[in-house]
């Protein structure tokens, strides 16, 4: 248990101390840009964002999805090269063939998509900027998580959040708007490209091996439509809500969005630490042993971080940005409840994916979730408006949960402690249900009872039965030493 636990601790500290960084400074960032940019342009933006990741999901055809699986099976040093040098071929140059015929040939696509929103200079910036991160800045990460090279994971991740922020703060506080904000996107992501040959060119040598491609291909392009699945439930509603709500709506939602992916990020960040052990319990014994007891501390880690999120959401929007940006905050309580589901739903996929090897039916999976999200929203949008999407979120990652569970369970791949998680998922329910009603004082005052508030989590699971012995013992030496 304290080996398993302490190295989990240590990469998954690493990993969320580096991405919680990032994604916090951005959070920090918000109050300027909601001054400088009005919950319309907000929306252009929203909107803008969502065709971007649509793209970086579609363009490199799954491929960055299958580094960490084949970084594990592959021999050695050379093999790796060899390998990863076809692949990042491939994204050079079969992402430019199709980002140049949706530059040319894809406006009526757009103008379907989102009838609101200009595709010159708007859609077209998000257009190129997705190119340049399939093909070169997306690549790095994945193969750094891959080799747990976590400091150097945060650091690139780092450089390229500075270089991003840096430039949209210079271009939006001069007045550039919504058009200064994804130009400057563009530029960060061609500057990173630079950066990012720099890393990969020791790792991959860019060449044609259909040989070395062809098994990642097998492997990476169902996870495609796995891809699309992800961006129905995550992004695909904000087309809804321009389309049904208006802008100003979607400025709300982007906002709110953007909180909750501070949450998302977190879990996201957790579960990179794990990634290569899913991957090592392919033909390690010891190594499936220890996976089930990890998953546990890993989903207690994700339960105190959304519920510490949530706790804070609302007040924290309402210090931090103008009042006609203060209607973002429930949403943003929604988002980041939202992040749960989708960090439990880690386990089984990945054990699927990673462990087992087995690809073909989680994105049908994945597509019937995005599809409850998403008619729930266009049943309830043009009604309700953006709350109705960030609550679909939320039941959308939550049926997307349970079919996966219900996969992996009947597959039987790792025997996850479904029990105790469990317990972790209700006690998370009940800490947050208390502390939100405790919350009835000045946005100050609610924030600084955020932190006892969070003893509620671990009082919860006492009550539960949670504990184990060992546990018990660890906590009790803890406070001992606290």
């Amino acid at each position: 248990m304290a080996t398993t636990a302490g190295k989990l601790a240590r990469l998954s500290a690493t990993y969320v101390a580096g991405d919680i960084l990032t994604r916090g400074a951005a959070l920090l960032l918000l109050p300027l840009y909601t001054r400088f940019l009005t919950p319309e342009q907000f929306g252009i933006v929203g909107a803008a964002e969502m065709l971007k990741q649509l793209l970086i999901m579609l363009l490199p055809l799954g491929l960055t999805g299958a580094v960490n699986r084949f970084y594990h099976q592959l021999p050695d040093a050379p093999a790796r090269r060899q390998t990863f040098g076809a692949m990042w071929l491939a994204l050079m140059i079969v992402p430019a063939l199709l980002t140049l015929a949706l530059d040319l040939w894809g406006r009526p696509l757009f103008a379907a998509l989102f009838p609101r929103t200009p595709f010159d200079p708007y859609l077209r910036l998000a257009l190129w900027t997705a190119y340049l991160q399939s093909a070169f800045v997306l690549l790095p990460p994945a193969l750094l998580r891959a080799r747990e090279a976590a400091r150097g994971y945060i650091g690139y991740n780092l450089a390229f959040f500075c270089l991003t922020n840096g430039l949209i703060l210079w271009r939006v506080a001069g007045g550039g708007g919504a058009g200064g904000y994804l130009g400057a996107q563009l530029l960060a992501s061609a500057l990173m490209a630079v950066v990012a040959v720099a890393v990969l060119l020791p790792h991959a040598r860019p060449a044609l091996a259909w040989a070395a491609l062809a098994p990642m291909l097998a492997y990476s392009l169902p996870l495609v439509p796995h891809f699309l699945g992800h961006w129905g439930l995550g992004l695909a509603d904000r087309a809804i809500v321009e389309r049904y709500a208006g802008l100003e709506q979607l400025g709300l939602y982007t906002l709110a969005f953007q909180v909750g992916a501070v949450a998302q990020l977190a879990v996201t960040a957790g579960i990179n630490a794990l990634l290569p052990m899913f991957a090592r319990a392919a033909r390690d014994p010891a190594e499936l042993a220890r996976l089930p007891r990890a998953a546990t501390y890993y989903a207690l880690a994700a339960a105190t971080v959304v519920l510490a999120l949530a706790l804070a959401a609302q007040d924290a929007l309402r210090l931090l940005t103008p009042p006609a940006y203060h209607a973002a905050g429930p949403m943003a309580v929604l988002l980041i409840i939202a992040a749960m589901p989708l960090a439990l739903y880690y386990l089984p996929m990945n054990a699927l994916a990673q462990t087992e090897g087995r690809t073909a039916v989680i994105p049908l999976l994945t597509l019937a979730a995005a599809a409850v999200s998403l008619s729930l929203t266009l049943l309830l949008a043009p009604r309700y408006g953006a709350m109705a999407a960030a609550a679909s979120t939320v039941v959308g990652y939550s049926a997307l949960l349970g079919l996966l569970l219900l996969l992996a369970w009947r597959r039987r791949v790792v025997a996850f402690e479904y029990g105790r998680i469990g317990k972790i998922v209700l006690a998370l329910a009940l800490s947050l249900g208390l502390g939100l009603l405790a919350l009835r004082f000045g946005p100050l005052a609610n924030l600084l009872l955020v932190p006892p508030l969070l003893l509620l989590l671990p009082l919860a699971l006492t009550l539960l039965g949670f504990w184990r012995p060992e546990e018990r013992a660890a906590l009790r030496a803890l406070v001992a030493r606290a």
